[in-house]
């Protein structure tokens, strides 16, 4: 009996922690999408007038757009260019924002281990 509940009990947390983990990914995949849209779409607008000088906020999602891609682009930039496959360049792009939302539900969940311990005490 004991052993059937730590296992449920195990369950439970594993589905919880990818849950969250999930939530915390798509919280994240969702704006660096959205950043890379704009911000490509403003750097092409540049084509039909060269002279143009980019707006504040192309350069402000640009940069938001560079920090959101981290770990992922310093990963990609560190692989010489002529093995980068292009297959690889989705996965490393939905796997930044995977790990991200795994590091903020493991976190999340240690932070209410941690206060569940107090409360006991």
């Amino acid at each position: 009996m004991h052993g059937a509940y730590m296992d449920s009990k195990t369950t439970g947390t594993r589905k919880r922690f990818f849950i969250t983990a999930s939530i915390f990914a798509a919280a994240h995949f969702i704006p660096q999408l959205g950043c890379m849209v704009v911000s490509i779409g403003s750097s092409m607008s540049r084509f039909d007038d060269p002279a143009a000088h980019p707006a504040m906020v192309d350069e402000v999602v640009g940069k938001i757009a560079e920090v959101m891609m981290q770990p992922g682009a310093a990963i990609w930039d560190s692989m010489p260019r002529d093995s980068r496959p292009d297959l690889l360049e989705c996965p490393l792009f939905f796997g930044n924002s995977l790990l991200r939302g795994a590091v903020l539900a493991f976190i999340l969940q240690g932070m209410l281990h941690q206060r569940k311990r107090k409360n006991r005490s």
